[in-house]
């Protein structure tokens, strides 16, 4: 229940005090007038003062006709004074503008922004290039770009012509949310072999005829022949399943062998990913890595990074 307060207070003006009778509560609704009527009758010689947080349009007209005084927090008053009488209505609340929170680091931000990292040249293309390319739709590229001007990393040199600034601290950023906010939405499934030696072997897999590609530690063991994978990631086109004849896997969310995810990128559109084939593109690849516990996937992701991501300053 909401609680109300009573209390005697002076008020000056021009150097002449008048005692109040405070009626305080933070709402003051119709019902609540009968109630203050009967407070003033019992009242002999002090006036009531009634403050509340806001005083609605029509309370507070009941009490002025009343002669009963009124403030709010809000600037609206009625204060009958021996020095002078006091009125402000119409004041309200202001509205506080709540910001909605930005894109550019929820699942489309982060795939759109993939595009940036990942290809020099993407900057320059059409929106409608933009979203093909990383599965995003069209508004939702004008929004992004929109918030990366805001945010600093795009520049414009020209009314046509833009450049990405600040890469290495997008990159970091951009790695924190694959990790956290688009990876996890991307996971399909998680898998143990019936045999463990096809993790070794993992290469003599037939990865293009099932239009998948691979990720994680296989990708790291592609890109630089310097690791024996643990275990395997592989990117499969949405709805894909055509894997699951040839591998011999059992659901397994205990003993993880196998990762797969969903491919949100556009296979076609030339990833650059020098001469190794089958592979995600070198971010995903490093992304992957580089957000390991284990710091032997660190190296590779960094070695990765050095060899294969044009990232600049």
């Amino acid at each position: 229940m909401e609680s109300t307060s009573t209390t005697l207070a002076l008020v000056t003006i021009k150097n002449q005090s008048q005692e109040y009778l405070v009626y305080s509560r933070s709402e003051i609704l119709h019902q609540d007038v009968k109630l203050i009527l009967l407070l003033k009758s019992q009242q002999k010689s002090t006036s009531i003062l009634v403050v509340t947080k806001t005083m609605f349009p029509e309370v507070g007209n009941r009490l002025m006709s009343n002669e009963i005084n009124y403030i709010d927090s809000w600037g609206n008053v009625f204060l009958m004074h021996d020095m002078a009488v006091i009125h402000q209505s119409g004041k309200k609340p202001e509205r506080i503008k709540v910001e909605k929170p930005g894109r550019l680091f929820t699942s489309a931000g982060v795939k759109l922004l993939f595009g940036f990292l990942q290809k020099p040249d993407f900057v320059t293309l059409p929106y409608r290039y933009m979203a093909i390319e990383t599965g995003v739709s069209v508004g939702s590229v004008g929004i992004i770009v929109k918030e990366l001007k805001n945010a600093g990393y795009l520049i414009e040199k020209s009314p046509d012509e833009y450049y990405l600034v600040n890469r290495q601290e997008l990159l970091e950023r951009w790695v924190k949310a694959y990790k956290e906010v688009l990876k996890p939405s991307l996971h399909r499934k998680s898998y143990r072999f019936i045999d463990s030696d096809m993790i070794r072997n993992f290469k003599k897999f037939p990865v293009e005829s099932w239009e998948c590609l691979w990720g994680g530690e296989a990708a790291g063991s592609l890109y630089t022949n310097n690791l024996i994978p643990g275990k395997l990631t592989l990117f499969a086109l949405p709805d894909f399943w055509e894997f699951q004849k040839e591998l011999k896997i059992l659901p397994d969310n205990q003993r993880i062998e196998l990762d797969v995810y969903d491919i949100f990128w556009e296979p076609k559109a030339k990833w650059y990913t020098g001469n190794v084939e089958n592979v995600v593109p070198p971010l995903i690849a490093y992304a992957d890595l580089i957000t390991s516990a284990d710091s032997r996937h660190q190296e590779i992701a960094k070695q990765i990074k050095d060899e294969f991501i044009q990232i600049g300053e």
